[in-house]
């Protein structure tokens, strides 16, 4: 749907600025062409759309009812996703992953049910009271990285986002016998 600028200045007038508008119309179309692309070649592909990218229930709850998932990086982006749920009495599939997690926040994750957790380091392992019985890691086989600054380092042993082979290898290892 396209909107005229009388439309335009009509919103603005009624809402001031900046106000967000949005055409579920065409997150719906998109959103159902991207995964029916990704099914077509791989049947069970499940797409977990990143919360922090757009926190807006009403917007998730239109992604959820094509058939994504959520992937959420904080505490308080999984509870709006389950408030979400609640609210349209749906059960949506989290996947938590998150960078430099606090104790903190792993051991609340680790209390909640129905979610699957995904470590970018060997150290989340570490900081958990309890390890959940499906636990998975980001990897990344990038082994240097040119990179200087590091908030955005995202290869190497150093990285922001997945573990190394080897470290991997000891992550599965550490969560396997706990």
């Amino acid at each position: 749907m396209s909107f005229s600028l009388e439309t335009l200045d009509t919103l603005r007038e009624k809402y001031s600025t900046p106000y967000y508008l949005y055409d579920g119309n065409k997150i719906i179309a998109n959103a159902l062409n991207y995964m029916s692309t990704f099914k077509k070649y791989f049947p069970t592909f499940k797409q977990f759309f990143a919360v922090k990218a757009t926190p807006n229930p009403s917007i998730l709850q239109i992604l959820a009812n094509c058939g994504m998932g959520f992937d959420c990086s904080s505490p308080e982006e999984f509870n709006l996703v389950r408030m979400m749920d609640e609210y349209n009495d749906s059960n949506s599939e989290i996947m938590y992953t998150s960078n430099y997690t606090s104790e903190e926040d792993l051991n609340y994750i680790t209390r909640q049910e129905n979610y699957l957790l995904n470590l970018d380091d060997i150290d989340g392992l570490y900081n958990m009271i309890n390890i959940p019985k499906s636990i998975c890691f980001r990897y990344n086989p990038i082994l240097n990285n040119s990179i200087d600054v590091v908030s955005n380092n995202f290869s190497g042993t150093n990285t922001k986002f997945g573990m190394v082979r080897k470290d991997l290898i000891h992550a599965y290892k550490l969560a396997k016998e706990n």
